[in-house]
């Protein structure tokens, strides 16, 4: 084993043997405008950790809880997991870059960078993603496809990252720098990185005043992009109605409720939160420029006061409801929830029906998903989320049949 390994062979260490010295071995390049070449074997990771800059695999957590670090240079970490996560540090010669991380030193000017290629979990479309670390300068995101023609995930971000500049909306989320295919035809964007680590690993270390600020922040941001880039004044109610009536409910027929730019999935994994309060919203792919007011609000919110049944999906969907209801924790979701209205200008029999076509629309993106993967011929298992669920037990709850138009 080489002392200073090449980020170009991927070595990789099988998850289920046992460490030692032989489990590493090179793998054979693969064609490198191909996604598979960066979408690792399933089961093997690789963490080639390297001792400049910020690239050290500190904390690796897994849905396994299996993780451990030898003490060599460089490092490697084992990890159960069905990710397949490789970090990299500057090679000699910008020939052993990959073929993407060079697509972005052209664009940014950047000659031999660090890299680190992060290939989360989940299905066949979810996007992997570059951070590359330029020696001057600010890091970027490549964010690539792991499968072909799947363009319409980078397509919608861009077009959503161009409106937010547009209305004038700069803090708080990536900026644009580049999208492209490559020529076997992989999607790829180029953005701005964002400073911090994920804030619900960082939140749940905060005293009770620190949450309180930090939600009060990530509110009044949602506040003033609502206020920014809202639009067709009334168009809002149509989708209300739409959902309602798509799920076989009377509609509430709203009225001068203004659309507005939705990121429509602000959990806190999409979240990135520094250790002096600043924060950062990712992953737009899935935004809408016609989504309506309290929508992302509240789903944050959900989120975040359900963290502590992280684990336990329908742990987190009871606490959901019981807050939806006016019960567990449900003051804090209530008050963020009236101030916000309030400040948009929403009546507040409005704000009940608005969360409902929220959860009614969160339900049937998952079959969505399945479709489009369907389409690109790599059909999808997806795992059940919190606000995909919502709607289907509020049905099932008589405590949301009549203040929640459920009758």
């Amino acid at each position: 084993m080489a002392k200073h390994a090449r980020l170009s062979d991927f070595r990789f260490l099988s998850t289920h043997e046992s460490w030692t010295g032989s489990t590493v071995r090179p793998k054979p390049q693969r064609d490198l405008l191909s996604p598979s070449y960066y979408a690792l074997e399933k089961n093997r990771v690789l963490l080639c950790a390297a001792s400049n800059r910020k690239l050290l695999a500190q904390s690796l957590t897994t849905r396994f809880k299996l993780c451990r670090q030898t003490r060599l240079e460089p490092a490697f970490t084992l990890a159960a997991t069905t990710a397949c996560i490789a970090l990299g540090q500057r090679v000699e010669k910008q020939d052993g870059l990959p073929y993407l991380v060079r697509c972005a030193t052209k664009k940014i000017r950047a000659q031999n960078p660090d890299w680190i290629l992060h290939a989360n979990a989940g299905d066949d479309l979810k996007r992997l993603h570059f951070v590359i670390y330029p020696e001057h300068g600010n890091a970027v995101v490549l964010k690539f496809s792991r499968v072909l023609g799947n363009n319409s995930p980078f397509d919608q971000e861009k077009a959503i990252l161009t409106a937010l500049d547009k209305c004038g909306i700069e803090k708080c989320r990536p900026r644009l720098i580049s999208r492209a295919n490559t020529p076997a035809g992989t999607p790829y964007t180029i953005e701005s990185a964002i400073e911090g680590g994920r804030f619900g690993q960082r939140y749940k270390s905060l005293s009770g005043t620190q949450r309180q600020h930090i939600c009060d922040s990530v509110c009044d941001w949602f506040c003033e992009l609502a206020e920014l880039s809202q639009n067709s004044m009334g168009g809002a109610c149509k989708r209300v109605d739409t959902e309602f009536e798509s799920h076989g409910h009377c509609p509430p027929r709203l009225t001068n409720v203004p659309t507005i730019i939705t990121h429509n999935d602000p959990g806190s994994w999409n979240f990135l939160l520094t250790t002096n309060g600043k924060f950062g919203l990712v992953d737009w792919e899935g935004a809408d420029i016609t989504g309506a007011p309290l929508w992302d609000l509240s789903y944050f919110l959900l989120d975040v006061l359900t963290l502590d049944k992280a684990g336990r999906l329908d742990h987190r969907i009871r606490k959901a409801l019981d807050i939806l209801a006016g019960q567990s924790s449900s003051v804090f979701f209530w008050n963020q929830l009236s101030k916000a209205a309030s400040r948009l200008h929403i009546p507040e029999d409005f704000i009940r029906p608005l969360l409902t076509a929220s959860f009614m629309r969160h339900a049937r993106s998952q079959e969505l998903r399945k479709q489009r993967a369907i389409s690109l011929g790599n059909p999808v298992n997806s795992s059940q989320y919190l606000h995909g669920c919502i709607f289907e037990q509020m049905r099932l709850d008589s405590r949301f049949e009549q203040s929640w138009g459920l009758t």
